[in-house]
């Protein structure tokens, strides 16, 4: 029989597809040629439910040995011929479509006639048996085109002016056209960047020469000659400090009394100020003098207000104020301080000691970020708690001038515009929010639970933002409806007919799911890295996913349109996923020698009353055979059924994270 294997064109494709990484598309090119399809690799496992797959295959036997011959020859060859230049891979089949051995993988081959060889063994080297096999070859063309990203509105794609942190913002200080931000904790590189406000959307360089995990800077500070960042280590939260930098050349500050401070895995900070070494020392408020002599930290946790010359970074005042919070200060150089739900207006003397005004605000719910306007007309306040609003008062007398937002903000709706907020939530860890003023009064709001900054006309018109996504574990797409796509408890809708980009519309953030789930329901994990997970809109038009559990399980919750997510009150184990077609499926056993893996699945058979789907009794679609010590699997609780293909192949790979 001839040893040539035809290069049939088999199957031509064109899709997009959506990867977990920082939210990445990928686009796949209708450039697929193969002459089998069930190719399959010694790194992954294949079974079939079926006993012969539902689409043609083009096989070609290239060992088939009568009563005459009775042993294999010492190697066969075989031939091959594209019409293309492509990436080529072979392997050798038993009957009943087991790969017993990869002749090689994704190599590169030019168009025409190749000529491969097989040297009668299997993948572990050992000699086999007188039977039939079948060599396929599988070539391809395929090419990866990275679109851009989902969530984030930089201007670049890559590189070090993409915007990005870990934690997402925490704080915002601008001093003429630039803003400087701290951004909480950064895992190996600086906690605080910059903009400039004419081009925001790029992100400056700042503080290249610092490496490792330094400050976790959660308020930031200027008065337009130096940058104060303030924050604490974030491996030993007991030790907290301020730092600055030059706004003219972004060197660091030498004060006069600063001291240097190490952090554990970071940068050694050679003139730290407003030092301390304490439990619950962690700065809840920073605020400057532009003209005046003083910066001010405060630590709510001691009740103390610190005092500090801004120039020489000596502490003048150390002040006990009961459950003091944030700080402003007003273009007369007055302090507003936080105290609870009050914000009191203070007069600072020469010598650094406060007097009151006799101003002050009070019956505030949970403020999250305080600021003065620059013309000194108002403070204003971003309240969190039960009301997610902004709300201004007048810098002069207290009386209350204005309030923007919707009350509650995600309260009992999970659509996202620009006029609601959502600035904490304690079962996220959700917490702080900013404002920051430019020199026209047009401000800028730290809208910390949808991930962006929104800037806004001094009559409270949007104008912009910024936005990116810190540091997730979650993401998912509804496979009935891939223009929704998740990443943690946020919802965009992506317009795949538009070219990937920041500003064309191609993407909207449109829900946040998450707001205080855990108010909802005690025994929700919203903490956790993982969060909302497998959401498909099912059959009965109604959208469902999971929600982690900390009892190691998974609730079923439904998302729904114009209000929020709604707990089902169904709990399963975490083995168990939500396929587009409405079917639970599982992966049973362990990756251990002699363990059988089990693929099992539920049919969707409807819903009840209450539109909680209903599930038939658990089937067997595929299982392996024991596993054994030469098969490539790592180790580790399998978790993840994988997919399913057309065919019938059910298809999985343990890479050692699935554990």
């Amino acid at each position: 029989m001839s040893n040539k294997t035809q290069g049939f064109l088999f199957v031509m494709f064109k899709a997009k597809f959506l990867v977990v990484l920082s939210l990445i598309l990928v686009f796949i090119s209708p450039e697929f040629k193969t002459s089998f399809f069930r190719f399959d690799f010694r790194r992954a496992l294949a079974f079939s439910k079926k006993a012969s797959p539902s689409i043609k295959e083009n096989k070609f036997v290239q060992n088939k040995y009568g009563s005459n011959r009775t042993t294999l020859p010492a190697s066969t060859s075989f031939t091959f011929t594209l019409s293309n230049s492509a990436r080529v891979s072979a392997g050798v089949y038993i009957t009943d479509g087991t790969l017993i051995k990869t002749l090689w993988s994704g190599i590169f081959y030019k168009a025409g006639t190749h000529t491969g060889t097989w040297d009668g063994t299997d993948d572990q080297g050992r000699r086999v048996a007188d039977a039939n096999y079948t060599i396929r070859v599988l070539s391809n063309n395929v090419t990866y085109t990275w679109e851009g990203v989902i969530g984030n509105t930089s201007d670049s794609l890559t590189g070090s002016k993409v915007l990005r942190s870990l934690q997402g913002i925490a704080g915002m200080a601008i001093s003429g056209n630039t803003a400087y931000i701290a951004t909480h904790y950064n895992e190996g590189s600086p906690a605080q960047l910059k903009i400039h406000l004419n081009n925001p959307q790029i992100r400056q360089p700042l503080f290249l020469d610092h490496t490792g995990t330094g400050q976790n800077t959660t308020f930031v500070a200027t008065d337009d000659n130096k940058v104060y960042w303030a924050g604490f280590d974030p491996f030993q939260p007991t030790r907290s400090f301020v730092w600055a930098s030059q706004v003219s050349n972004d060197a660091e500050v030498k004060f006069a009394k600063g001291q240097t401070q190490s952090t554990t895995w970071g940068r050694t900070y050679s003139s730290a100020i407003s030092a301390v070494d304490a439990l619950g020392s962690v700065p809840t408020g920073l605020a400057v003098q532009k003209k005046g002599s003083f910066l001010f930290v405060s630590r709510k946790k001691l009740n103390k207000l610190y005092v500090l010359h801004k120039i020489n970074g000596a502490l003048i005042k150390t002040l006990t104020i009961t459950d003091v919070g944030l700080l402003a200060v007003d273009n007369t150089d007055r302090l507003w301080v936080q105290t609870g739900g009050k914000l009191t207006k203070y007069k600072v003397n020469s010598i650094g000691t406060l007097s009151r005004t006799g101003v002050s605000v009070s019956g505030l719910a949970d403020p999250q970020g305080l600021a003065a306007s620059h013309n000194g007309a108002l403070v204003v306040v971003a309240d969190g708690g039960n009301s997610q609003q902004l709300k201004a008062f007048s810098n002069v007398t207290g009386a209350a001038a204005w309030t923007y937002g919707q009350a509650g903000g995600y309260a009992t709706n999970a659509t996202v515009n620009n006029s609601k907020f959502y600035f904490n939530d304690p079962s996220q860890n959700v917490a702080g929010s900013f404002i920051a003023f430019q020199s026209n009064n047009s401000f800028w709001v730290g809208d910390t639970g949808n991930r962006r900054a929104q800037h806004y006309s001094a009559n409270r018109n949007y104008i912009k933002r910024i936005m990116y996504l810190p540091g997730f574990y979650s993401c998912t797409v509804d496979k009935n409806n891939p223009s929704r796509v998740f990443a943690n408890y946020l919802e965009f809708k992506v317009d795949y007919s538009k070219p990937l980009a920041a500003t064309n519309g191609s993407w909207q953030l449109t829900k946040n799911w998450g707001y205080f789930l855990k108010n909802t329901l005690s025994n929700v994990d919203n903490k956790s890295l993982i969060n909302l997970q497998f959401v498909h809109t099912l059959k009965n038009n109604r959208t469902y996913g999971f929600l982690p559990t900390p009892k190691n399980k998974y609730q079923i919750v439904e998302l729904v349109p114009g209000a929020r997510i709604r707990f089902t009150g169904i709990e399963l184990d975490r083995s168990y996923q939500l396929y587009a077609d409405g079917s639970l499926r599982k992966i049973s056993g362990e990756t251990k020698e002699n363990s059988i893996l089990t693929w099992s699945k539920k049919i969707l058979m409807g819903f009840d009353t209450t539109k909680n789907p209903i599930w038939g009794i658990e089937k067997t679609i595929a299982s392996s055979p024991p596993i054994t010590s030469e098969d490539p699997v790592v180790g580790g609780h399998v978790v993840r059924t994988g997919e399913t293909t057309s065919s019938g192949i059910v298809v999985a790979f343990d890479g050692g994270a699935a554990g």
